[in-house]
């Protein structure tokens, strides 16, 4: 897994991940996410385009921060 985190010049924030999201990658990706969603951004955006797949722990992730963005 890749994850890659670019700022462009609005406040959106976009995170690539490529490979598998998976077991310790999802650990690696949610230490990227997490911080980053706690500075309340405007817009977060992932892109899994290049994900092979994703496990359980890495849909709980999304639905996680996506239950605390709303907040």
């Amino acid at each position: 897994m890749r994850a890659i985190i670019s700022h462009p010049i609005t406040t959106t924030a976009t995170f690539t991940v490529g490979g598998d999201l998976a077991g310790p990658e999802v650990t690696r990706l949610a230490e990227q996410l997490w911080p980053h969603l706690l500075t309340a951004p405007s817009a977060t955006l992932v892109d899994l385009a290049a994900a092979a797949s994703v496990d359980v722990a890495g849909v709980d992730l999304f639905a996680s921060a996506r239950t605390y963005a709303i907040h």
